[in-house]
């Protein structure tokens, strides 16, 4: 039982516990909840004359701060994207109910990635690891509450209907510097840039790819 402290690179964290650190190269990095308890387990190797444990999988503890929703009663409801994430980190806490039409735009139940998108921006719904039966292109209600989310208002607890298909929105043109700033998180987008790397990770391909001279990991799915 460890909590991740630092994250060194793309996959490598730094773990500690209460008698000292080790490096962890994660097979999902982008799930890893910085400062949360967690169990980890993984296989133990030597890389530059230290240990650090490589396909490394783990599983949280403990609920995150920005998974924390009180569900205060007399609140009303949100029906776009936009009025849940323009709410601040406190009011998101309170708990809003959400009951907003949009479109999945992204689903991988496998590493608890769920983005739904209408036509005032992208928002992302935690399903705690669960197959709630969408994928890309269904048009989807979506109930739940609000939670502050790690860099935006996210909707937890979720119930979604499908309702059809419809087509994807119309990619927004973005570039490497913009997706640093968080501008476009969740939105559908497209990029230019070079592949640099491809490889094969639990079920899905990772491309390295280089636009503006930054570093943007591109995650494709196998059933995509």
């Amino acid at each position: 039982q460890v909590r991740p402290v630092e994250r060194r690179s793309v996959r490598s964290f730094l773990l500690e516990d209460g008698t000292g650190g080790i490096s962890a190269e994660m097979a999902s990095p982008d799930l890893v909840i910085s400062g949360a308890r967690c169990l980890v387990r993984g296989f133990l190797a030597t890389r530059r004359g230290g240990p650090v444990l490589e396909d490394a999988r783990w599983q949280a503890l403990e609920t995150p701060s920005f998974h924390v929703s009180r569900q205060e009663p007399g609140l009303r409801v949100l029906a776009r994207v936009s009025e849940v994430r323009s709410l601040s980190k406190v009011e998101a806490e309170r708990g809003y109910p959400v009951r907003l039409r949009g479109v999945v735009t992204y689903a991988e139940p496998a590493a608890n990635h769920l983005f739904v998108q209408d036509d005032s921006g992208g928002l992302f719904v935690y399903t705690g690891y669960r197959d709630l039966g969408v994928r890309p292109g269904d048009a989807v209600m979506v109930e739940g509450f609000t939670a502050p989310g790690g860099l935006a208002p996210i909707v937890v607890e979720p119930r979604l209907v499908p309702v059809g298909r419809t087509r994807l929105p119309a990619p927004r043109s973005s570039s490497a510097s913009s997706l640093a700033t968080g501008a476009d998180d969740c939105r559908r987008i497209e990029l230019a840039g070079i592949v640099r790397a491809v490889r094969q990770v639990s079920g899905r391909t990772e491309v390295s790819l280089v636009a503006e001279g930054l570093r943007v990991q591109v995650i494709v799915p196998h059933d995509s």
